[in-house]
């Protein structure tokens, strides 16, 4: 749920609101003469996850061996059609 406020409180207490969307996660809807005008809040997340999270995720995984490429093209070749299929006439 959003907080609602106007421009006004916003310009007296700006410094109060934005600590409240950085720490808390507030949304904020600043109004103009009763009708949303604006509408504040944290930075969305980024897409994936980080590098330090990766790490973490593939600690103690098996590392693949040396012929897991050779397995890959292996596989591929058995999975894909061999020739790209005619076109219709």
């Amino acid at each position: 749920m959003a907080i609602k406020i106007s421009r006004d409180e916003l310009n007296e207490r700006s410094a109060a609101i934005l600590d409240s969307v950085s720490a808390g996660g507030e949304r904020i809807e600043i109004e103009r003469e009763g009708r949303v005008v604006a509408v504040r809040g944290p930075p969305p997340a980024p897409p994936g996850i980080t590098g330090r999270e990766l790490i973490v995720r593939l600690d103690g995984l098996r590392m693949p061996s040396d012929g897991f490429a050779d397995d890959i093209v292996a596989a591929r070749a058995a999975l894909l059609p061999v020739e790209s299929p005619a076109w219709p006439d």
